[in-house]
């Protein structure tokens, strides 16, 4: 039995494109064809492609995977902030040494002579 949401979910893998997407990741891996090109297939494509519709529905299912994860694992949420901070730390350090000098950035050059 296939039930379908609003979402275009369906309970049984071949309903929603399953075949498609690991079709898919198989070309992606063994380099068969670049994302780059699979998005411009994709973005040339009708809106009612079956595969663009996968991903999207893959693409939803993997963020409400993670937003339960994030919510229901403080261990996680520590992890994630401590990511978050370095590079929020080392943007600002960019920012602050650009600042320094006037936003131009300087190289010192070393010549070393054979003579």
């Amino acid at each position: 039995m296939c039930v379908r949401t609003s979402a275009a979910w369906c309970s049984r893998r071949s309903c929603w494109g399953w075949d498609d997407l690991l079709r898919l990741a198989g070309s992606l891996k063994f380099g068969h064809a670049t994302a780059p090109l699979i998005v411009g297939k994709l973005s040339a494509s009708s809106r009612q492609n079956a595969l663009a519709t996968a991903l999207k529905e893959y693409g939803a299912l993997r963020r409400t995977i993670y937003a339960a994860r994030y919510l229901s694992d403080p261990t996680y949420r520590r992890k994630i902030s401590r990511q978050l901070n370095k590079g929020e730390s080392l943007h600002a350090l960019k920012r602050d040494l650009l600042y320094a000098h006037e936003g131009t950035e300087a190289f010192r050059v070393t010549v070393r002579s054979s003579l």
